[in-house]
Formats: structure tokens, sequence, C-alpha cells
């Protein structure tokens, strides 16, 4: 796969109007300004497009940066996302550590898979719950993963 890579990088200003609109925004968020820059043309886009793509995310023309050539906007989207919280963090490196136990730095779906059949973390049972059914007795009905 081919990486797309403009010529030009974002100003602070930029950035910090888009960041801006992303708080109003009331659509999908990154998604959406990935979704708009994609109708115009991206992910390369030129200063008209980038105009373009502003103007239809809520922002005015002035507030992008004058340049020639083209930026990269799947770049640009990068640089507007906030870091991960700490707690987050640390939660993805736990849940990491639990699926990679070699150590060898990546898993894939089957081992994924082994490791959270949820028959384990219930001692074996293959209870999931229950709901409410009158023609069982007790008027509920026990559910099972192999319902």
């Amino acid at each position: 796969m081919v990486q797309a890579v403009g010529d030009h990088s974002a100003s602070v200003e930029m950035s910090t109007a888009f960041k801006e609109q992303l708080k109003r925004w009331r659509g999908f968020g990154i998604k959406s300004l990935r979704n708009i820059f994609k109708s115009v043309g991206g992910p390369l886009v030129n200063r008209e497009q980038l105009v373009t793509a502003a103007t239809n995310f809520g922002l005015s023309a002035e507030s992008i940066d004058n340049f020639e050539g083209t930026i990269d906007s799947d770049a640009f989207l990068r640089s507007l996302r906030e870091p991960l919280h700490e707690r987050s963090t640390i939660l993805l490196n736990k849940i990491w550590e639990f699926l990679d136990i070699n150590e060898q730095g990546y898993t894939n779906r089957d081992k994924i898979a082994e490791r959270f059949d949820s028959r384990r973390f219930s001692g074996g049972s293959e209870y999931v719950g229950k709901y409410s059914d009158p023609n069982h007795a007790g008027g509920f009905r026990i559910i099972t993963l192999l319902d």
C-alpha cells in the first residue's frame, strides 16, 4: 500500500481550529471529518479542497493555512486525535499482556477466541442469564451459550 505524503504540515492555528470544531461537531467526529476529506478528493488535498472540506465541516476559509502543494489529510486527522487517558492506556496494556502471552508482539483471531471463551470466566458453566417465561417452571428460562 502506498502511503500518501503531502508537502505541507498544518499550523498550530489551523489544527486548533479543527480541534475546537470537533468538540462542537454533532457528527461522528474524526470519522465524519475523514468522510468529508474523502468527498473532496482526499487523502492528498490541495488548499482549495481543504477549504471546501473545512467549510463543509463548519469552519471558515480564514482558518485554513495558505499553502502551495498538498496536505495528507490522513496524517492531519491523526494529529487531531487526543491521546488516550492514562487509565485507558493501562487497561489496554493489561489486555495486550493477557493476549500476547509469549511476548511475540502479535496475536490472531484464533488465539483471541481461545483466550476469551466465556465459559472459562464462569467456573466452566455455560450459564449466561435468564429471562421471564411463564411456560417454564419458576417463571423464567435459563439461557446458555448452547441456545
